[in-house]
């Protein structure tokens, strides 16, 4: 049994890719059933035809009256999605929202199976934002966070704000604040890391740039500065002020300094895991504050440490 597809192009799709075109339509009738590169596979094995013909690339781009139609094969029906979580709004008007993210939620889907995704709370809780930015699995979502790392995020709620907020992130006029604990002690008190990273083949992680080493995707420029804030024995607790906006940047950076982020299973060295200190389920890293200007108007966001956070500071404390 096969699931249909049959629509045709209006002004807003003009230039639009294929794929995205009919992924947007199965993601708006069946919710997280299908994936983006499953419709890709489906148009290159000719499933899908624009204007009658046959066409298998899924970068075609479309024109106003272009009638697309074809068909995925049937899936199982996913799991039904979870957004009973709580997610605490710290502000909201008629251009963004900006929430205050729990460790544990994945900011989009990721195709891993997340159970806590913020783009489905968006879907029950906000669903004038579904349409915004032009991507309905990732609506109004200007920038992120890792699935484990907390802390304050801002969302667009129309395109003119979503636009402008993705400009300002992109030309590094917000200012960023994070707060984590990390194995070790720095030598300075304050510095800069300035490491170029790129993604080591067949891994999640980001590494610095070196020769001889093999890299998946692009090589891109970060830099990121930090102070210490407090020294304990074995462990700093520090702030990190990004420049850039790197997956993984402020994770990957203390790593590279041989100090990475205290719960961080992704980087931590083996003599880190080993550490007789119990340690939290997820990395401490935690975005204090967020500042920038829109529209002309000056927007300052504080979030004080999560529980888990507080609870380990004591904890080393002694």
């Amino acid at each position: 049994m096969n699931t249909p597809f049959e629509k045709t192009a209006g002004i807003g799709d003009i230039n639009g890719r294929l794929d995205r075109f009919i992924h947007d339509f199965y993601e708006r009738t069946y919710p997280r059933r299908f994936s983006r590169s499953e419709v890709q596979r489906a148009v290159k094995e000719g499933r899908f035809t624009v204007q009658g013909t046959v066409e298998t690339k899924s970068s075609t781009r479309l024109k106003e009256g272009d009638a697309v139609s074809g068909s995925l094969p049937e899936k199982e029906l996913p799991a039904p999605v979870d957004v009973s979580f709580d997610i605490p709004v710290i502000y909201e008007d008629e251009w963004m929202l900006v929430i205050d993210k729990p460790a544990g939620i994945q900011v989009h889907p990721s195709g891993n199976g997340e159970e806590k995704i913020l783009t489905d709370w968006l879907k029950a809780n906000r669903p004038g934002i579904l349409t915004v930015g032009g991507d309905i699995t990732r609506p109004g979502i200007v920038h992120r966070l890792d699935r484990d790392t907390s802390g304050l995020l801002v969302i667009a709620k129309t395109d003119e704000s979503f636009t402008a907020l993705k400009e300002l992130f992109h030309d590094r006029l917000v200012q960023k604040t994070y707060q984590a604990v990390i194995y070790g002690n720095l030598p300075d008190t304050e510095g800069t890391v300035s490491l170029p990273l790129a993604r080591k083949k067949d891994s999640l992680k980001r590494v610095p740039v070196r020769k001889n080493t093999s890299y998946t995707g692009k090589i891109r420029n970060a830099v990121t500065d930090y102070r210490v804030i407090h020294s304990y024995p074995q462990f700093d607790s520090v702030e990190a002020y990004p420049r850039t906006g790197r997956t993984h940047q402020i994770r990957a950076h203390f790593a590279a300094l041989r100090h990475p982020v205290v719960g961080d299973t992704l980087y931590m060295s083996k003599d880190e895991r080993n550490l007789a200190l119990e340690h939290p389920t997820r990395q401490l890293l935690h975005a204090t504050h967020l500042s920038f200007d829109l529209f002309d108007i000056h927007h300052e966001f504080e979030s004080p440490l999560p529980q888990d956070f507080r609870d380990f500071l004591e904890r080393i404390a002694g």
